[in-house]
């Protein structure tokens, strides 16, 4: 074999090599309770809803996902993973809504430094609208994940 053809052989699989190799993003870096942020939910019996505030009390832009806030239609997605409301005699979690799949910049909700973004999540996404308004006991525990923006 030719020096040649042991140099072409060599830049292929070179080039193969490097066309199979994985390049993983780093991983995010998330934000931290209470440091960077904080989750304000209050309860409107009048709307039938619960008001939701994330605020911003970090020095870099915090990111979320699309899915990790309520529509605003006030569902929210994967539902039982994102909030647990607890009543006089039960706990319930929100409907599992499927908004489908979101890729790309599009799907991110920025939060600038100190800024804060509001949403809500309608009583009926616990599937018992009357049983939360005439609860005297109603706590949302709401969970979110914020990240360092890039």
């Amino acid at each position: 074999m030719s020096n040649a053809t042991k140099t072409s052989m060599c830049g292929l699989l070179i080039l193969l090599g490097g066309a199979c190799a994985k390049i993983s993003p780093p991983p995010p870096v998330y934000a931290e309770v209470p440091r960077d942020y904080k989750i304000t939910v209050n309860s409107d019996d009048n709307a039938k809803r619960f008001e939701i505030t994330l605020l911003s009390k970090s020095k870099y832009d915090i990111c979320i996902s699309v899915d990790d806030w309520p529509n605003n239609l006030g569902e929210l997605a994967g539902g039982p993973g994102r909030a647990v409301l607890e009543l006089d005699d039960r706990s319930l979690t929100p409907n599992d809504t499927n908004f489908g799949l979101c890729i790309g910049k599009r799907c991110t909700v920025r939060i600038k430094s100190h800024d804060k973004i509001r949403g809500f999540i309608n009583y009926k996404e616990f599937g018992y609208s009357a049983d939360v308004a005439s609860s005297s006991k109603k706590s949302l525990a709401y969970f979110v994940k914020p990240y360092k923006c890039d």
